[in-house]
């Protein structure tokens, strides 16, 4: 998580963005999360180069699947092929950083791995 993971963007329609990715890093401290479009394939951003986005304390759940309130914003075909990697994560009223893991690994790093057991 500390590495980061690139995530594709997705536009409203539920087509995902040619080359148009969103960074996110957990920082070494392990209390802020970063955020930042990255549309560099071949370079990782250094912590510099994303703004911080969210502490880990404010995360009150993580949402996963179609319990995520985001995809309902896109088409019926995107949320069948892409709910089993979605996941939001939600403060305390509302969802402070929506995203859509690029394969398995990856949401087990940013769902079960590290927020299972600072939320407990």
């Amino acid at each position: 998580m500390c590495e980061g993971t690139r995530f594709q963007r997705v536009k409203k329609g539920g087509e995902q963005a040619r080359n148009q990715y969103r960074y996110v890093k957990l920082h070494n401290n392990h209390k802020t999360i970063y955020v930042g479009d990255w549309n560099n394939e071949k370079s990782i951003p250094t912590i510099e180069d994303l703004e911080p986005r969210l502490y880990v304390a404010d995360i009150k759940e993580i949402r996963t699947g179609t319990n995520c309130d985001f995809l309902k914003e896109y088409k019926k075909e995107f949320q069948q092929n892409h709910a089993r990697f979605a996941f939001s994560l939600v403060g305390e009223n509302d969802s402070l950083l929506n995203l859509v893991a690029p394969d398995q690994q990856s949401f087990n790093y940013w769902v079960i791995n590290k927020f299972d057991a600072d939320l407990e």
